[in-house]
């Protein structure tokens, strides 16, 4: 199940299954550990994200358009397409805040320009801009009661911090955390239930644990540089799914990284939570 690009791991309760992308191999996998059975399936080109549905099935991201994903084709039927985006921009990550609402941000494709803008999707199924001037925008995740919302732009080395109003706005946004070509780029992310902050280091071969002020609590090492994106999942959520990507490696750095855009999982002693469904 090796991906160029995996990314949006999201574990299904209903199947006992972990979902998650490989955005440049225009593929679906689904992985279900109890069994060890894998399924990879191709999918509509650019695929990004992918959320659950209060009323069933999967909401995903892909290229310009929003809308819902038969996981049994791998084909997203358009809900809503973006017509002010640059033709090389497309979408990428996406989640859904505890309140139902879903985030979903554009980026550059050639990662040059800071052309990309945040989105969303409210219970009318349309998309706004609520944010902008990012060149690859990553996350979000939210904090347990849903009140608090951390974006990245990972090329501006840069996670940020939001206040989420009732109606799904975002206010008092806030450089939260800033990263160094050392310690590698904000990439996916998630929350635990204590509110702790995971966050992948894209190029940084490893994924840390930051308390809400900012504290480093606990990083965890990998045999990967291009780590992309963790998703809590398992019977009791205490299982951390966490993709990679092996795009842009050169032939000697494969060969030193035999397990780039494999998936991994760790047991790290805290308790995620269910991912938040859009409705």
């Amino acid at each position: 199940m090796g991906a160029q690009v995996g990314e949006s791991p999201l574990w299904v309760p209903s199947e006992n299954a972990l979902y998650f992308v490989d955005i440049y191999g225009d593929v679906l996998h689904r992985y279900h550990p109890e069994s060890g059975e894998k399924r990879s399936q191709p999918a509509t080109a650019r695929l990004s994200a992918l959320v659950p549905l209060k009323s069933g099935g999967f909401l995903g991201s892909a290229q310009h358009s929003v809308g819902k994903v038969d996981v049994t084709t791998g084909k997203l039927d358009s809900w809503a397409t973006l017509s002010n985006e640059p033709a090389t921009n497309r979408l990428n990550d996406g989640k859904c805040s505890p309140q139902g609402f879903y985030y979903t941000g554009s980026m550059d494709d050639t990662k040059q320009r800071s052309s990309g803008s945040l989105y969303l999707m409210d219970g009318s199924r349309t998309l706004r801009a609520i944010d902008s001037g990012y060149t690859i925008t990553n996350g979000p995740a939210f904090s347990p009661d849903g009140r608090v919302m951390y974006h990245a732009d990972t090329t501006g080395h840069v996670l940020y911090r939001f206040a989420v109003e009732s109606d799904g706005t975002l206010t008092g946004k806030l450089a939260f955390l800033h990263f160094t070509a050392e310690t590698g780029r904000p990439d996916g992310m998630t929350t635990d239930t204590d509110g702790g902050l995971w966050v992948a280091h894209a190029a940084g071969s490893c994924i840390k644990r930051y308390s809400p002020e900012g504290k480093v609590l606990q990083v965890i090492q990998l045999p990967v540089t291009k780590v992309t994106s963790m998703a809590f999942g398992g019977a009791d959520y205490r299982t951390l799914f966490i993709t990679s990507a092996c795009i842009g490696l050169s032939t000697q750095e494969l060969q030193a990284q035999p397990l780039a855009g494999a998936l991994f999982a760790t047991v790290p002693g805290v308790q995620g939570l269910p991912a938040a469904a859009y409705g």
